[in-house]
């Protein structure tokens, strides 16, 4: 894992390089904003889910993931009480209407 992110950030530094040049900014700010910024959480866990009432198995994790891309598509803005909503909403629906309102 520890040579993975080494990679990774290999990377990520040469992406920056080449924005910066191609943007005019500085390698230095650009690293500044990246080295500020914070990864959101997703704030629903499967934890959540089953005490809505959803049975253990593997339809826990599919609808956290379905709830993940949900939450990301709508630009993390959704909170964790959003999110519950949306997956009470889509308890009751057949999966694929699930992956239709994707």
């Amino acid at each position: 894992m520890g040579s993975e992110m080494c990679i990774r950030d290999s990377l990520y530094r040469q992406r920056v390089l080449l924005a910066a040049a191609t943007e005019g900014t500085s390698f230095e700010e650009r690293m500044g904003v990246a080295d500020a910024w914070t990864p959101k959480t997703f704030p629903v866990a499967g934890r959540d889910l089953l005490a809505l009432g959803i049975p253990k198995g593997p339809g826990v994790g599919e609808l956290l993931s379905a709830l993940e891309f949900w939450w990301i598509a709508g630009g993390f803005r959704a909170q964790k009480a959003d999110i519950l909503a949306e997956a009470k909403a889509r308890i009751g629906r057949p999966a694929a209407a699930e992956r239709d309102n994707q």
